[in-house]
């Protein structure tokens, strides 16, 4: 997923995904399960670990396989905290963290 879209004036998710972590499967498919939701109004992004481009943002910001990052619509890092979360407790904390409603 293309990681410039962090601060585009969207606030974005950007999970850490590891193709060697079953967690990442997991949280992919909660990740799924509330996209409609929020779609048009926030970006759900993926960080593969295994593409150059994940791997200098994930350098930047000290990241680790199975980290979710929340990211408000100017860019600025809101919360982080390691998977896995739930659709539901994933839908909470975008609705807290970045105070954007369903």
């Amino acid at each position: 997923m293309d990681l410039n879209k962090i601060g585009d004036g969207t606030p974005a998710v950007v999970f850490v995904y590891d193709n060697n972590l079953s967690v990442s499967g997991v949280q992919t498919e909660e990740m799924d399960k509330i996209r409609d939701r929020f779609e048009g109004r926030l970006h759900f992004l993926v960080a593969d670990t295994g593409r150059p481009q994940a791997q200098q943002w994930m350098s930047q910001y000290q990241a680790r396989a199975a980290d979710l990052f929340f990211f408000d619509a100017q860019g600025e890092l809101r919360h982080r905290q390691s998977a896995l979360l739930a659709a539901e407790e994933l839908a909470e904390t975008i609705q807290s963290k970045l105070e954007l409603a369903e």
